[in-house]
C-alpha cells in the first residue's frame, strides 16, 4: 500500500515571494510498505517514508530538499538537494547527493533559448565509475 500527500502554505507570506501567482513552496510525503515472499529468497520488506520540500525563496530561485528514510534498515537511505537560479538568459542548477550509490553532484549552466548549449560537471560515486 502506499499513501502520499502534498500540500502548500501561503499565509502570512510576503506576496513578493509569488511568481506568477504561485505558492512558493511545496511539501509532499510519502509513505510506502510492501511486503513479498519468494521460495527462493524468503520474505522481503519495503517500508520507507519520504519527504520532499521545494522553496522558492526569490523569484529567480529554486531550493528543492527530498529525504528518504528506510525503515528495515533505520537509515537514511537517500537524500537529494538541488539548487536551480534563472540568470536572465542563462539557467544554472547544482544537485548534490551526499550518500549512497549516487553520491556526488551534478552543475549545468546553459543558455534558456539553445538547450543544447550548456556546461555540465557531475562526479558520482558507482555511477560516475560505470557511465
Amino acid at each position: 500500500s502506499a499513501f502520499s500527500a502534498v500540500t502548500g502554505f501561503d499565509e502570512n507570506l510576503d506576496d513578493s515571494l509569488y511568481t506568477s501567482g504561485e505558492i512558493p513552496f511545496n511539501v509532499s510525503l510519502s509513505y510506502r510498505y510492501d511486503q513479498r515472499y519468494s521460495q527462493f529468497f524468503g520474505i522481503s520488506k519495503t517500508h520507507w517514508i519520504s519527504a520532499r520540500v521545494d522553496i522558492e525563496p526569490s523569484e529567480n530561485w529554486e531550493i528543492s530538499m527530498q529525504n528518504r528514510y528506510d525503515w528495515v534498515a533505520k537509515k537514511i537511505t537517500d537524500q537529494t538537494f538541488t539548487f536551480s537560479r534563472d540568470l536572465h538568459c542563462w539557467h544554472a542548477r547544482f544537485t548534490w547527493r551526499p550518500g549512497g550509490s549516487g553520491q556526488g553532484y551534478y552543475f549545468m549552466i546553459g543558455v534558456k533559448d539553445i538547450p543544447d548549449i550548456r556546461i555540465t560537471r557531475s562526479e558520482s560515486g558507482l555511477r560516475g565509475a560505470l557511465f
